[in-house]
This record gives C-alpha cells, structure tokens and sequence, in this order.
C-alpha cells in the first residue's frame, strides 16, 4: 500500500452571482464557508491517520526487504551515490518513510541527523513517500528540514508496499545480519534512537 500525496483542498470557485458581476448571496458564502470547513475536516482527518498509529511492528524479527536505489537528498545525492541495503550489511542501518507535509516526519529530521553526526557507525536513509513530487523537490525539503544524511525517493511506492507501510513517520531499525530488530511510528527524538539503535562500535 502506498502513502497517498498530500491532501489538496478544493480549487476556489467564482462567488460572483453570474448577474453582472453582483455579489452573490449570503446563502451562497455560507455554503462556501461550510464545504471550506468540511474539506478543512477532511484534510486534517486524513493526514492526522498517515502521521499517527498503525503498521510497521510485524516485521521485526524478519529480514529488510532489500532495495537499491539512487540518494536524490543529503550525502552523497551530488556524487550520484546509491543505497544499496544488501551492501550495508555489517553495519546497523536507520530506515525512516517520511514526507514533507507530515508534522511528526518534520519532527523527527533534526534529531536523526543529530544521532547520525554523533553516530557515524551507524547509516541513517531517509525514504521520501512523494510520488507526486520530482528529486529536486524531496532534495529541497530534506535540506530545509535540516537533513544531512542521504535520502532516496520511493516515487513509484515500491518499497511502501514492500514494508507494509500505512502511517507516517516510520522507522526500521536493521542489524548488521540485516534483519529487522526496532521499528517506531511516529516522531523519534534523540533519546529514543540512543535507547534503542544499537552501535556497530565495540
């Protein structure tokens, strides 16, 4: 299943009556204020159930889907760098699915690129979920979010469906065997990724 692009509200209509360019009815902006407040409710429901609850848990245990895929954002995008998750193995690796317009995903940015400068042992992959945005987008909105670290674009949703992917943020945490040993919905702070990223280090 793939994250859907960011909820969009209605295009503005025309309020003029049509009779010479008059304003229209009271009757007719209330109408306008009340489809404004449902397609407000609406966009604030869907996002809400994308950055909150659900999926990810039923892989623990189980081997990381592989997947290798060009870095479009933050280290290695201009050298033309790929993340190749079977090349990794030996080394403990952070998966994070995010999008620009997801809260808890903008959360969590800083503080994963803080653990990756402290924890250079440790790879930390960003898994922008956009499809209806191009690299130079995702790359742009990594930056301003103040990530550093490299981050690939799932622009066909291939690996959301691969990791069962239903809410955002999601993290996987992948041990040096590559298998799958932590996962997390929702934001991550600092001392949630001390607590539970293990360190390749002695």
């Amino acid at each position: 299943m793939s994250i859907p692009p960011e909820p969009r509200g209605p295009r503005a209509h025309d309020t003029s009556s049509g009779d010479g360019g008059e304003p229209s009815s009271s009757r007719a902006w209330l109408r306008a204020i009340g489809a404004a407040a449902i397609a407000f409710t609406f966009v604030m429901m869907v996002t809400s159930d994308l950055c909150a609850g659900g999926g990810g848990g039923r892989l623990v245990g189980e081997h990381a889907r592989p997947f290798a895929s060009p870095v479009v954002g933050g280290a290695g995008a201009i050298d033309g760098d790929r993340i190749d998750l079977e090349a990794l193995h030996g080394r403990v690796v952070v998966l994070d699915f995010w999008a620009s317009w997801c809260p808890p995903c903008r959360a969590s940015v800083p503080s994963l690129d803080a653990f990756a400068r402290a924890h250079p042992d440790v790879t930390i992959v960003g898994i922008n979920v956009e499809g209806n945005r191009d690299d130079a987008f995702v790359r742009d909105a990594h930056a301003r979010l103040g990530g550093s670290y490299p981050t690939v674009h799932d622009r066909d949703g291939s690996l959301q469906a691969a990791y069962g992917i239903s809410a955002l943020p999601t993290l996987f945490v992948v041990d040096p065997r590559g298998t799958i040993v932590q996962s997390h919905v929702g934001a991550v702070d600092e001392g949630w990724l001390e607590a539970h990223v293990p360190s390749n280090s002695p």
